[in-house]
């Protein structure tokens, strides 16, 4: 009996150190005295959901050769906790909620703006940027997880608010459906600044002075990025496009290529819109023709393993 009553205070003092309703997860990884153990359980694989920018709430903040493709398996990579396999995303599928991304996605707070488009263009990173469109510019369709948008003809897209300047180190990524049949200039995912960040889903592409294949992502940035990832008009798609000082590693689908070669820098949250280009020219058309959905802007350059984890096998994730 003193054995039992030990044990159990143990479990008790583990469930309140947790924050538990109960002791079932201290089973495995709480010693004697009711310590998580070293390495132990996955709530130490877990970075703090709760950590946001330091400018949190504030909607007024201050703020060309290519590399042969480098393809990822879409999976893990076994030296961060939490992205093995199927396991990248938590929750229970079973009661048809969209899974939930690892909090890994949250990478040192360098999550900006976050939009799943359910209905509306609310910010869901919890910064209070939210997205600036009317019933002239989108419409709300059937996305890739709950509800995603589809630009009107002669819309203006979505535009994204804030003052914090994208300054070196920036990933833009989002869940698109490009329409088929399309033909001619590029579809824009993201124009920020003077970069455009397309697919070219044509079936007869024209990008200006850029040599681009059909279906494949690249970016105008005054230095024809263009890769050889392609993505297919019609099924949803994840693509990304991560900047570091110098190069650019596209994403589309767990494949991604690095290209060299600066960006347009710096630009603001504010000059960033989504789904249509509002500053015109011959390389990209004026509106993403298809769907768009689960957008996410980072002040860092996410890592392949992190866009591995969006990307969740091609399930997709809620970031929050």
């Amino acid at each position: 009996m003193a054995v039992a009553v030990a044990l159990a205070g143990a479990m008790t003092a583990c469930a309140a150190l947790e924050g538990l309703d109960d002791y079932k997860a201290c089973l495995s990884d709480c010693d004697a005295g009711g310590a998580r153990a070293a390495g132990g359980g996955k709530d130490a694989a877990r970075a703090d959901a709760s950590a946001s920018s330091d400018d949190a709430g504030d909607t007024s903040d201050e703020g060309v050769g290519s590399d042969p493709p480098d393809v990822d398996a879409g999976g893990a990579d076994a030296s961060r906790p939490g992205e093995a396999g199927s396991d990248a995303s938590v929750g229970d599928a079973s009661d048809g909620a969209p899974p939930m991304c690892a909090t890994l996605t949250d990478v040192d707070g360098g999550l900006l703006v976050y939009y799943s488009f359910e209905g509306n263009a609310t910010d869901g990173s919890g910064n209070g940027r939210n997205g600036v469109a009317s019933g002239a510019d989108i419409s709300y369709v059937a996305g890739k997880l709950g509800q995603g948008i589809s630009i009107l003809a002669g819309g203006q897209g979505v535009g994204v608010t804030g003052a914090t300047s994208l300054a070196g180190a920036k990933t833009l990524c989002a869940w698109v459906s490009p329409a088929s049949g399309t033909i001619g200039a590029a579809l824009p995912v993201f124009v920020g600044g003077s970069n455009f960040y397309d697919v070219e889903p044509a079936s007869s592409p024209t990008a200006g002075g850029c040599t681009v294949a059909a279906n494949t992502l690249f970016m105008d940035n005054g230095a024809c990025s263009a890769t050889t990832l392609a993505v297919t008009p019609g099924p949803w798609s994840l693509v990304c496009y991560a900047y570091n000082v110098g190069s650019t590693t596209f994403f589309a689908n767990g494949s991604s290529q690095m290209v060299s070669g600066a960006q347009y820098d710096p630009y603001t949250l504010a000059q960033i819109t989504i789904g249509s280009d509002r500053i015109g020219g011959s390389t990209t058309r004026a509106l993403f023709a298809g769907q768009i959905d689960e957008v996410s802007i980072w002040s860092t350059s996410l890592s392949k393993s992190d866009m591995n984890a969006l990307y969740n096998g091609g399930s997709g994730c809620r970031i929050r």
